[in-house]
């Protein structure tokens, strides 16, 4: 165990005393703050360059309908706790257990609770499979047409050194800092091989 995660899992203890640390995994119950509304046994696989990397979030009480429908891998509970995108963007800055459950966790499992009384998430829900990769480029690009995410993803791929005073390739005329500049730069972080892959889906969709 690395220091800085021993250091992280103290934090969590403070934070979340319920919360046990048990053979390289956290096990243990998660409830709202101050009011209870259920709870969950669930395991977090740590990343092995730790935080740098994505943690992964398994439901083992089995509370949760497995279905994809539900955000959860019906083979193993493999919760899908956001986008990928998403999850990669923060592991690349570092992402903390705490912050984890803080910001995906938590989230996640109290929304769980509210869909089963409310049969609808509480706010909103990414579609499934490559219609949720669509989604959220038209989501962080502001667009309303695939056409422009696939130039901009063009763009980046095929000029790595794109920066922020070149002319924006959605075709609006203006500078990319007076444009798309915070959405480039967040794509850029993601990495080449995942909007490769994102542009050929783009393509044959």
């Amino acid at each position: 165990m690395n220091k800085r995660l021993k250091k992280d899992i103290s934090d969590i203890r403070e934070f979340f005393p319920k919360l046990k640390y048990r053979n390289g995994c956290f096990i243990g119950i998660v409830d709202t703050a101050g009011d209870y509304w259920g709870n969950f046994k669930i395991k977090i696989t740590v990343p092995q360059n730790y935080p740098y990397g994505v943690p992964l979030l398994y439901e083992l009480s089995n509370k949760i309908t497995r279905d994809n429908n539900m955000h959860i891998s019906p083979d193993d509970g493999l919760c899908c706790v956001d986008i990928y995108h998403e999850l990669i963007f923060l592991s690349k800055k570092g992402i903390t257990i705490l912050d984890f459950i803080r910001q995906k966790v938590y989230p996640y499992l109290a929304n769980q609770i509210f869909y089963k009384s409310e049969h609808k998430f509480a706010n909103g829900e990414y579609m499934h499979n490559f219609d949720g990769v669509v989604q959220f480029y038209k989501e962080k690009l502001s667009i309303n047409n695939s056409k422009e995410a696939v130039k901009i993803l063009n763009a980046i791929i095929l000029n790595k050194n794109l920066n922020r005073n070149n002319t924006c390739p959605c075709n609006s005329m203006k500078k990319i800092k007076h444009c798309h500049g915070d959405a480039v730069e967040y794509l850029k972080t993601i990495g080449i091989e995942i909007l490769k892959d994102d542009l050929k889906n783009f393509k044959l969709t």
